[in-house]
Parts: C-alpha cells; structure tokens; sequence
C-alpha cells in the first residue's frame, strides 16, 4: 500500500490521504478536541484550588500535593525565601538535630565557627588550623599551612603541628613520586634548583 503512495523518486505522492483514508474522527471527539482549542477544558475533579502566600492569586493543586505546595510558582516561592539563608529544605548548623559542631571531611576534622573571618561557605574552619590560632594568639593568614609532621590528618596536638609559610614549603615535606621527581628533573636540565636560595623549616 506504501508503494502506490510513493512516486518513481520514492517522495510520497501529493493528495494522498495516508494510513487514515477512508477513517474519521468521532463526532463527540471533533467536539472536545474544538472545546480544548478554545480554552475550555474540564474542571478539576481529585485537586483544589488554594491561595498562594506571596502574590495571594488562585492556582490549582492536585491532591497529593495538597498542604505541601504553597506558592503558584518558583519565583513567588524566590520571592518568599528573600533574605533568608537557603538550606535545601534541610536544617544545617546548631538548628540540625544531630549537630555536634565537629564533622570529619577527607580525614581532617572541620568545627562549626560562623563567626571566624576565614570560614567557609558552610561556616567550618580546619580544626588544626583553629588549634594553631589559639596557640599563637592571632588568626592564621590564608597563605599560611599547617603540616601535621606524623601525617595523621585527625592527630591536632600542638607537638604534632608546624607552621608554614607557604604552600611551597608545604610541598617539601610531601615529596612527589618518583616517577614525577624523574619528570621534572629532566625538565629542568641545564637550569638552577628550585629550592636555591630558599631556607626551609626543620
């Protein structure tokens, strides 16, 4: 049937009726689908409509949904969430139930301080940064390092702990592999050492 719509260069022949000939739609289906077009379509059966907390207008929520969707849309639900510290829906800080100020990331441990000029975006500091702070009597700059000398990052007594100045300092007591040491001495064939000049903590 497909082969008599087509003409000799295979497009479809034009006025051909397709699959569908000789078939119509429903009157009752012709009436709906012209009452959908028009704008009017069924009311709603399971939902409500509720009122929304920010713009105060109606819109339509279904039922399992009911008593949970307060705004109409994302921007009304920005626009009630202005100046207020976004957390996901998820309490974080002392608001959390199981906050106990302490958390232990990649090995080192972080303490809740909001307060510290130096925190991060979640309001933790390094806990053998915050020891180190308080055995000199100032805040650490942020260039500053402190290397824990038997590498045990959770180990942050003060006899376990040295200041450096720099991350480059830092990166001799961390030596590379030796495959990467092979890689930048060849490199560097024929130039000075990049620790001349340079005096390091011992």
């Amino acid at each position: 049937m497909e082969a008599e719509m087509r003409d000799s260069s295979g497009r479809f022949k034009k006025g051909n009726k397709g699959f569908w000939k000789g078939k119509h739609f429903s009157k009752e289906l012709r009436e709906k689908l012209s009452r959908l077009r028009k704008g009017v379509t069924r009311k709603p059966k399971t939902g409500t409509l509720e009122i929304c907390l920010t713009c105060n207008k109606e819109f339509y929520v279904v039922k399992s949904l009911k008593g949970k969707n307060l705004y109409c849309s994302k921007i009304c639900c920005d626009l009630s969430k202005k100046g207020k510290p976004f957390s996901g829906g998820i309490k974080i800080g002392k608001d959390n139930a199981r906050f106990k100020g302490r958390v232990k990331h990649k090995g080192y441990f972080n303490i809740y301080s909001p307060s510290h000029p130096f925190k991060t975006t979640s309001k933790y500091v390094l806990e053998h940064r915050l020891v180190m702070e308080k055995h000199l009597g100032r805040y650490l700059k942020p260039t500053e390092i402190v290397h824990h000398m038997n590498h045990i990052r959770d180990d942050n007594r003060i006899e376990n702990l040295k200041l450096l100045k720099s991350r480059a300092e830092h990166r001799y007591f961390h030596p590379a592999s030796v495959e990467t040491r092979k890689k930048f001495s060849l490199a560097r064939v024929g130039k000075p050492p990049w620790n001349k000049g340079l005096k390091f903590l011992k």
